[in-house]
């Protein structure tokens, strides 16, 4: 994917740059999920966020 320029790596932390073209077909896979396996199934769609206790964020020197 990345000789085909779909892909890039940055410097930070193993971070990756998708290009329009993955990203579209990341998109498109996810609706055929949605529409073929989860709506059939009856499944509602749900967001949990992650609760981080403020010590973590502390020492993480995310805080500052």
């Amino acid at each position: 994917m990345q000789k085909a320029n779909w892909i890039q790596r940055t410097n930070y932390r193993n971070q990756w740059i998708l290009s329009p073209t993955i990203t579209a077909l990341a998109e498109a896979l996810k609706q055929i999920m949605v529409d073929y396996v989860y709506k059939p199934l009856g499944f509602q769609q749900m967001m949990i966020p992650k609760l981080v206790d403020w010590s973590i964020w502390l020492r993480s020197e995310h805080a500052e």
